[in-house]
């Protein structure tokens, strides 16, 4: 009995090898004539699909929706799976507006042990269903949730899309020679005609950005639905900055100061400065001449005096360049208020100049970090009294004086060096 069921079995599995060898034969076709081989099989077509997704209700849809995405993308058909925004307009519609040739609506209700999936097809620009199902299957364990579960709902969109044109045309791209876009594919370089086309599945929705030696970055969005369209890069050159701004500064490194700075062309400049002596920061930690409402002699050295001016100045370097040198010549006058007195120019140096070397340093547009280093000369003052009025005020000076330094007479006061440490805001 064993023995003619074991012949029984052996047969029957010959029986279906046999059969497997034939219908392998009938499948593959034969050469042509001539020895040609067989033209391969047609690529597949692919598509921008959109997906409406309702879950069960009470349950988070996400996990629902990850799993759906995941098989889908992995049909042949599916060139971008694209989640259906909130909007108004039908599906139809809005997979329209994305650039999407399919759409599908999908919902999962679940009852028991038992979930039914009803979807409905669209092909855009149509707004009447292209297809429509439902199934009924037990609720799956985790493998077949991500491999099997959404199979019935595929094969429709499969079967929806097998009589649809797939646009694999192209875009055509004109720039200005050397423009790199990026977005559209690979990396794409213009050659010297500023021209080229650029195969795509369409409709296409591009997201392209574009850069140019010289120029500002150029980029934006874009809904291809032709064959033939053309996308203009542009070229705008890059913008100088602004050629007004506002420089903060610490001017000795201590005294709060602000400017106004006029670009008057690519190498001039006009200045105005208000500097002030009311409060600033006392580094030699000595005491000069305090008024009665300053902080602490240590953090903080204070005169009743403010030095407006104008100025101007060349700038060595390109305005665009990170870098950039620049010399400066200003002309102040020095005005004091002391307690108990009217406004008037200072007495111990009413006026100065001062010439300075610096330079500019900034990557972010509009914001440049500015450093000056100069001298400046007081021609009719009393350098006694400014030595000691400098005690105590901002940094260490080196000082030199002419006739009567001493002696308290006026004669001419240079003091070096002159730091500023500051900000440039570009308008």
């Amino acid at each position: 009995m064993t023995r003619h069921h074991g012949e029984r079995l052996a047969l029957s599995l010959a029986l279906v090898l046999c059969a497997g060898l034939g219908l392998s034969g009938q499948d593959s076709p034969a050469p042509a004539a001539g020895g040609d081989a067989a033209a391969p099989a047609a690529e597949a077509k692919r598509f921008r699909i959109m997906v409406d997704f309702a879950g069960p209700e009470g349950q988070d849809p996400l996990p629902y929706l990850d799993s759906l995405e995941a098989s889908l993308i992995q049909s042949p058909m599916a060139l971008a799976v694209v989640r259906a925004p909130q909007g108004v307009g039908s599906l139809a519609t809005r997979a329209e507006r994305s650039a999407c040739a399919l759409a599908i609506q999908l919902g999962v209700t679940v009852e028991g042990d038992q979930a039914r999936i009803k979807w409905t097809i669209y092909a855009p620009p149509g707004s009447e269903a292209a297809g429509r199902g439902s199934v009924a299957k037990d609720l799956p364990d985790p493998q077949a949730f991500s491999t099997t579960f959404w199979n019935e709902a595929i094969e429709a969109l499969e079967a929806a899309s097998a009589g649809m044109e797939e646009a694999r045309k192209f875009l055509t791209l004109v720039g200005r020679p050397g423009t790199l876009v990026s977005g559209i594919g690979e990396d794409i370089l213009l050659p010297e005609s500023g021209k080229v086309d650029v195969p795509l599945v369409m409709p296409a929705y591009v997201v392209w950005s574009a850069t140019a030696p010289g120029a500002r970055k150029e980029g934006g969005t874009r809904i291809v639905k032709e064959s033939g369209s053309t996308l203009v890069i542009p070229f705008r050159p890059e913008l100088p900055p602004s050629k007004l701004s506002i420089d903060t500064a610490f001017y000795g490194l201590a005294f709060p100061e602000l400017g106004l700075r006029w670009d008057i062309s690519r190498r001039f400049f006009l200045k105005a400065n208000l500097g002030q002596y009311l409060a600033g920061l006392a580094l030699q930690g000595q005491q000069g001449f305090q008024s009665s409402k300053t902080a602490p002699a240590s953090l903080i050295s204070s005169i009743e005096l403010v030095q407006p001016g104008l100025g101007g100045g060349f700038v060595f370097s390109a305005p665009t360049a990170p870098f950039r040198l620049y010399a400066s010549f200003d002309l102040f006058a020095r005005i004091a208020f002391p307690e108990g007195k009217q406004l008037m120019l200072d007495p111990v140096a009413p006026i100065g100049s001062q010439l300075a070397m610096g330079f500019d340093w900034g990557k972010k547009p509009g914001i440049r970090l500015y450093f000056e280093l100069g001298a400046a000369l007081y021609p009719w003052a009393y350098p006694g009294l400014m030595i000691a009025s400098w005690s105590g005020q901002g940094m260490p000076r080196l000082t030199g004086g002419g006739a009567g330094l001493f002696n308290g007479h006026p004669g001419w006061f240079v003091e070096f060096p002159v730091p500023r440490l500051g900000l440039r805001i570009h308008l």
